[in-house]
């Protein structure tokens, strides 16, 4: 699996590349909830510098009940991170 040895990777359930569209497409489990906004935020960011440096154009991030999280931005750079997951299935919070 990409990302074995990089911080958060125990959060990541899958990555699929699609390389004929540059597109690196990563799904967590449930306790990427469970994570602050701040911490949500830098394992986003470090999961999208390291798919630039394998050559990825593009990123998505879906949750565990396939919903986006985040995306590489259309226009400019960067990242477009969307609001907080929803809790895990079986969490009353």
């Amino acid at each position: 699996m990409l990302f074995r040895s990089t911080l958060g990777a125990s959060l990541l359930r899958e990555a699929r590349a699609e390389p004929a569209r540059g597109l690196l497409v990563l799904r967590v489990d449930g306790t990427f909830a469970r994570l602050t906004a701040a911490e949500r935020t830098e394992r986003v960011e470090g999961w999208w510098a390291q798919a630039l440096a394998l050559g990825y154009e593009r990123m998505e991030l879906l949750g565990p009940g396939q919903g986006l999280l985040a995306r590489s931005a259309v226009v400019g750079g960067g990242l477009v991170l969307y609001g907080p997951p929803p809790a895990p299935e079986g969490d009353p919070a």
